[in-house]
């Protein structure tokens, strides 16, 4: 849902870092909480005093809040990236602006048009088969980066499931 307003000020967490916003819209004020990823971007698009437009959902509650609370889903306007910060499976569909590649230096994902990196890890990319100018269609979790844009886990790309399995931990010995 959308939400507008100018916003009052900024939450600060315990841990010294902004987790939210309390957004005035009219006489009523609301709370929008940030990804627990938040990231810098986010404050340069959204100071105290400042117009916001805002896509949100609502927050699980406990406890009993003074006003309605919500979970930041997305900035909108012409100042916003437009990125998705919500968790859980978002769809996307770009074209490869530039291949990414791995420490070791195999691909693991691509650059979209968009700014966003799809993070495919070799083995994907390899079933895929990417090159640069291919679109990529599926779904992914997201998650912030620091330059404003999202880093999306593919689970899905063109019909081809991408695996995320994490590396066994080494023991040292």
């Amino acid at each position: 849902m959308k939400k507008s307003g100018i916003i009052k000020s900024l939450n600060v967490s315990p841990k010294g870092f902004y987790e939210g916003l309390l957004l005035a819209i009219g006489n009523t004020v609301v709370q929008v909480n940030f990804p627990k990823e938040s990231h810098q971007a986010l404050l340069d698009t959204l100071k105290p005093q400042a117009q916001a437009t805002l896509e949100v959902e609502p927050e699980q509650l406990r406890g009993k809040p003074e006003h309605e609370v919500f979970s930041l889903v997305r900035v909108l306007g012409d100042n916003a990236s437009n990125i998705r910060l919500s968790a859980g499976p978002q769809r996307f569909s770009a074209h490869v602006e530039r291949l990414n590649y791995a420490r070791h230096g195999e691909v693991n994902g691509a650059v979209l048009e968009s700014g966003d990196f799809v993070h495919l890890k070799p083995e994907g990319a390899a079933a895929l088969g990417i090159k640069l100018g291919m679109k990529l269609e599926g779904l992914g979790e997201t998650r912030p980066m620091v330059n404003g844009r999202s880093v999306i886990e593919a689970k899905e790309v063109n019909g081809i499931a991408i695996e995320h399995r994490k590396a066994p931990k080494k023991h040292a010995k």
